[in-house]
């Protein structure tokens, strides 16, 4: 029997439950594994498999587990990456086991001190993953010699740089086959067949609330695109392999440089491919220095959605977080982009920032209720609260005014970014205003231009509860009036509900 190395996917917030994508960074871990002799690997996504503490207590039990890797973003993947973790831990107390991605890279000392985690990787993990492998396969210890890799030693944690540069990986080199079993998992209850890529790595800019900033501070470039004719072969492959009809750009940022995406849309329509795209990283300072023609592509090759964080309607909290734009450029780029009648954009907020006030966050809800008129299309994403990340400023600032950072995986459940939480320079006041944006944003939305390819239930739900509280959601952000807020308590329960429903 081969020795089996399992990557685990595990559950996220409530939106998690509803907006799920293919784990493609447990495809590109595995790129130089499944070449290994005498290795396979298995991807098991907890959020599409119902009843998984069964089906891998029966895989620890009879499979030939040499490693269990876990990919493990900050938050609530905190604490549901450790359940699964502790769960194999105590099946097989024997399995190392090991954790990647955004939380280990920037907490790897943190990581190494949860039960059950024997070893992390910093940054890209390929060839630090595979590097390990060899040495379990040879029954070695000397960790020390593979970059990145974090680990314990006569009891004291030794900690890996991050990498210097991108894993770029060609398309043609992942292992998509490990996603065949279970493929089609991702693609029930909907009416389109959706899958995230990559077309451009890094990110240039420095927003001190960001992960990126501290991922990418030592990479020898900030933003690394892919050439527009592999992009689109990647597209093509996709959509034969797997019948995909909507591409999700999964980079940190595209339009770094206007001339990225053009040649990729030109691509696109030079082959005459019939696909749906929503770009997940752009500005609003992007979307204003767009020319008419990058415009026009965007409609002709079918752009349906663009996420665009804009943050705040408080210009000092803007400069606070040193987001590097302006509240005139988000209104600017949001008239813009009304006039493109096919396209959604998407607008991530941010609140809950040291020194912010209950009046920057009326300003905000204003700001809120303007991109709402001046283009009724958009969807303006609940407003997140910080979660200070160490490495940036926000984290420093929020160090001053009391943060008490999270001290274990369970605590991180709270502190995510669709969580609760209550922080020392919070009022009681301020945090309603807070919760009075976080359930107005549903109401001033489009949702139903997303939902379309969701189950009918869940778009008559939102149709009617938006006909009901929108004219109270106005009134409430217009005069900024928190007050008697019943609503919100509803909204929490909603969530429980649905987040149920659909596991």
């Amino acid at each position: 029997m081969k020795n089996k190395i399992l990557l685990i996917y595990t559950e996220l917030g409530w939106q998690g439950s509803y907006l799920i994508q293919a784990p493609i960074s447990l495809v590109y871990v595995s790129t130089h594994l499944v070449h290994m002799p005498d290795i396979e690997v298995e991807v098991f996504d907890c959020r599409v498999e119902k009843d998984w503490e069964r089906k891998l207590k029966k895989k620890v039990e009879n499979d030939n587990i040499m490693m269990v890797g876990f990919f493990v973003m900050s938050g609530v993947q905190v604490t549901t990456a450790h359940e699964v973790t502790k769960f194999i831990h105590e099946l097989n107390s024997d399995i190392p086991i090991v954790w990647g991605g955004p939380h280990p890279t920037i907490l790897p000392d943190d990581v190494l001190n949860y039960e059950g985690v024997d070893i992390c990787v910093r940054g890209f993990g390929t060839d630090a993953l595979t590097e390990l492998v060899e040495k379990l396969l040879n029954k070695k210890t000397d960790y020390g010699t593979i970059p990145n890799l974090c680990f314990k030693e006569n009891g004291k944690n030794i900690i890996g740089e991050i990498n210097d540069g991108y894993e770029r990986i060609n398309f043609r080199d992942l292992p998509y086959y490990l996603l065949d079993s279970f493929i089609e998992k991702y693609f029930e209850d909907r009416t389109v067949r959706e899958f995230p890529i990559y077309t451009a790595f890094g990110c240039p800019y420095k927003c001190n609330f960001c992960i990126s900033p501290i991922w990418f501070g030592d990479t020898n470039k900030k933003w690394d695109p892919l050439p527009a004719d592999e992009v689109v072969d990647h597209i093509e492959f996709l959509m034969e392999r797997y019948g995909i009809d909507f591409i999700y750009f999964w980079d940190d940022d595209t339009f770094v440089s206007p001339r990225h995406f053009s040649g990729i849309a030109e691509e696109i329509l030079k082959r005459n491919l019939k696909i749906k795209i929503g770009v997940r990283g752009i500005r609003s300072n992007e979307v204003e220095r767009m020319s008419q023609k990058d415009a026009d592509l965007m409609l002709s090759v079918g752009i349906e959605y663009l996420h665009i964080g804009i943050e705040s309607g408080s210009q000092k909290m803007l400069d606070i977080v040193e987001k590097g734009i302006t509240v005139e450029q988000s209104l600017s780029a949001n008239r813009k982009i009304a006039k493109l009648k096919d396209i959604t954009p998407m607008y991530n907020m941010l609140c809950g920032i040291p020194t912010e006030t209950v009046e920057d966050l009326i300003e905000t809800g204003r700001f809120m209720l303007q991109i709402s008129d001046e283009n009724p299309n958009c969807i303006i994403f609940e407003p997140n609260k910080l979660v200070p990340y160490p490495g940036g400023h926000a984290y420093d600032l929020a160090i001053e005014h009391g943060y008490k950072p999270a001290t274990s995986p369970e605590s991180w459940g709270d502190l995510d970014k669709e969580s609760d939480s209550f922080q020392p320079w919070y009022t009681k006041e301020y945090n309603r205003h807070i919760h009075m944006l976080q359930v107005t944003s549903y109401a001033i939305s489009n949702w139903p231009a997303y939902l379309k390819g969701y189950p009918k239930w869940l778009t008559i739900l939102f149709k009617t509860a938006k006909f009901i509280y929108e004219p109270i959601a106005k009134m409430r952000l217009k005069n900024g009036y928190s007050k008697f807020l019943i609503e919100h308590e509803l909204l929490n329960f909603s969530k429980k509900v649905m987040a149920s429903i659909k596991r």
